[in-house]
C-alpha cells in the first residue's frame, strides 16, 4: 500500500519518515527530525519520540507520559512555517473529542553524537482551540471549505 507520510511532506511514508522510525537512518536536519517526530505522534510511535529528545530532556518523560491521551488525539496536518539549522517554527493541527486545536511552536534542536535531537519548544500564544469562520478554506491546503474537509 502506498500511503503518504503523516508529516505532510507529500512523500510516501516508506521513503520519508519510516526509515527514521525504524532506525535505518538518522534525520539529516532539524526539520527532518521535526517532521519525523510529528509522524511518530500521529502513528503513536512514542519510543521514537522519547529517543529523539536530547539526553538531558529524556529523563523528564516516559512512554506513559508521551502516550497520555493518544487514543483520543487525531493528528491532522503539519505546516512548517520556517526552519533554520537549529530551530523549526511549525503549526500542528489536531482533533480531540471533536474539537479542533492548533499547536504553534518554535522548537529548538541540537546535535548529539552526530544525531539531531529535540531540546525545547516555545509554544506560541495563538495555540489552542481553532475557530473557523463560516465558509473558510481548510487549514490543510486542500482549497476545500473547512466544513467539507476537516470540519
Amino acid at each position: 500500500m502506498s500511503e503518504l507520510c503523516p508529516c505532510c511532506s507529500g512523500k510516501l511514508y516508506r521513503t520519508c519518515c519510516q526509515p527514521l522510525h525504524k532506525g535505518k537512518i538518522s534525520a539529516s536536519s532539524a526539520e527532518a527530525l521535526m517532521r519525523s517526530r510529528y509522524s511518530a505522534y500521529a502513528l503513536q510511535q512514542f519510543a521514537y519520540v522519547l529517543h529523539t529528545y536530547a539526553k538531558a530532556q529524556q529523563v523528564d518523560f516516559s512512554l506513559t507520559d508521551l502516550a497520555q491521551d493518544a487514543d483520543i488525539t487525531e493528528w491532522l496536518h503539519l505546516v512548517i512555517e520556517a526552519s533554520t539549522t537549529h530551530s523549526v517554527r511549525f503549526k500542528a493541527y489536531y482533533r480531540v473529542q471533536n474539537k479542533l486545536y492548533m499547536l504553534h511552536e518554535l522548537s529548538e534542536f541540537v546535535q548529539e553524537q552526530g544525531e539531531w535531537r529535540y531540546t525545547t519548544g516555545d509554544i506560541q500564544p495563538d495555540s489552542g482551540v481553532v475557530k473557523h469562520e463560516r465558509n473558510a478554506v481548510c487549514f490543510c491546503g486542500s482549497d476545500k471549505k473547512f466544513k467539507r474537509c476537516h470540519g
